[in-house]
């Protein structure tokens, strides 16, 4: 059993090193912040066999590098989810606005026939807020 007052010591004296390796991979103070929370959860659980170990720090680091990598996995592969999504929508509202001027559209050119995708100019994908 783990005692409060000896992890609560031990969270204290490495929470600026786990903290400043998430933040460093992540570069964004909130998930940093989650994912030193999910490190030290994880520590708190294997602290009988890493609180009195002197290779307690390089056993964060490591732990910490892992979680911030496989956050990164997660939003990466969310985000191209998203991308997919928002590019088919796109696609979807082109094709249901081309056909009717009065409806507000993608228009490009001068002419008064219906826009074409081909005449569209290329849309750049963008990280969507998460």
């Amino acid at each position: 059993m783990t005692d409060a007052r000896v992890f609560e010591a031990f969270l204290l004296e490495y929470q600026d090193m786990v903290y400043a390796t998430a933040y460093r991979l992540l570069g964004n103070a909130m998930e940093a912040e989650d994912v030193a929370q999910t490190v030290f959860m994880k520590a708190f659980e294997q602290f009988d066999q890493i609180g009195t170990n002197p290779s307690a720090p390089g056993w964060l680091k490591t732990v910490t590098t892992n979680a911030c990598l496989n956050h990164l996995s997660r939003y990466r592969n969310r985000w191209r989810f998203c991308s997919d999504l928002s590019v088919a929508e796109a696609h979807s509202v082109d094709s249901r606005t081309s056909g009717d001027p009065g409806t507000p559209g993608p228009r490009h050119g001068t002419g008064s026939g219906p826009s074409t995708a081909s005449s569209a100019p290329a849309r750049a994908h963008r990280p969507l807020p998460l």
